[in-house]
């Protein structure tokens, strides 16, 4: 969440971000655990996700069984293992416009349908879109 990531940007040394960033994830669910391991493995640095390997819990990708909040666990296992295209290196908050799609997102809940955000190449659709996902 944009609150937990500043509130380790603002930490002084790299140790203490460090252990901020473990501390937070050991609180969240078996999810960001899995996406935490998932990044490690993109980001190159497999050496350490090899550590973690053996702690990886197992969920049931079975669709449709279980619905939460609007997701079922196939759609939130799809998307912790990396069906979410990771935020850039240059990142623009724009919470205006993540919050709008967020909404019309939860309105398909109850009217099936599509949502198509569009705008000129890289104007940063896709990053929108992926942040109105990440962590729902």
């Amino acid at each position: 969440k944009p609150h937990e990531e500043q509130k380790v940007r603002a930490l002084a040394t790299q140790r203490e971000r460090g252990a901020m960033l473990i501390d937070i994830i050991l609180k969240k669910d078996n999810y960001a655990f899995i996406s935490f391991y998932n990044a490690l493995l993109h980001e190159g640095y497999k050496d350490l996700a090899a550590v973690l390997q053996d702690c990886i819990p197992l969920i049931s990708p079975e669709p449709e069984k279980g619905i939460l909040d609007g997701v079922t666990p196939y759609v939130k296992t799809v998307l912790c293992e990396g069906g979410v295209p990771q935020r850039p290196v240059v990142f623009v908050s724009r919470p205006e416009l993540v919050d709008e799609i967020r909404l019309k997102l939860m309105k398909l809940k109850e009217n099936s349908g599509w949502l198509v955000v569009h705008g000129m190449a890289g104007c940063g659709k896709t990053v929108l879109a992926a942040e109105a996902l990440r962590d729902h």
